[in-house]
């Protein structure tokens, strides 16, 4: 029933996709145990998002949050003041800080393990460098062969011709 017409397209596409299979789950847990299976993809509130992700550091977000603004809301305007005024002075960080990653008992925040990925749960650079070193070792290795195929077709040719 939104008026924004994403929300509504987005609603309409799973509906519709549920009918065929079942798309949706009941609890959050049920959804992270779906995506682990594979062919899943768990639409999550950013808040929870983290939370999880603090705690299981398999999990990964992909892409950023998720937000249109509802632009018409008489107190967005003033919200907005109290909010940017609530990260100037740090107070939202440190909440997050004692909640979300500070308030974990399974052990510490995934965030501040090193698994080769950012705090935010992306992968940096480091991580799939390795990528990058065997495409050169390969380029390096077809370009010699290249050189070689051309030395032995060049050394043919001049005997054939003599």
């Amino acid at each position: 029933n939104s008026k924004i017409t994403v929300y509504r397209r987005m609603w309409d596409s799973m509906v519709s996709w549920s009918a065929k299979n079942e798309s949706f789950v009941g609890k959050t847990s049920e959804g992270i145990s779906r995506v682990r299976e594979g062919g899943y993809a768990y639409i999550l509130e950013s808040t929870f998002n983290q939370y999880y992700r603090e705690r299981d550091c398999e999990l990964t977000q992909i892409g950023g949050i998720f937000n249109p603004a509802a632009t018409r809301s008489q107190y967005r305007r003033a919200l907005s003041e109290v909010i940017l005024k609530l990260h100037k002075e740090q107070f939202i960080e440190d909440l997050s800080d004692a909640w979300i990653k500070r308030f974990n008992l399974t052990g510490p925040p995934c965030s501040e393990v090193h698994t080769g990925s950012t705090p935010d749960g992306t992968l940096d650079v480091a991580s799939f460098g390795g990528v990058f070193v065997s495409m050169l070792v390969g380029l390096g290795v077809a370009v010699l062969l290249c050189f070689i195929e051309l030395m032995w077709r060049s050394a043919t040719l001049a005997m054939r011709t003599q």
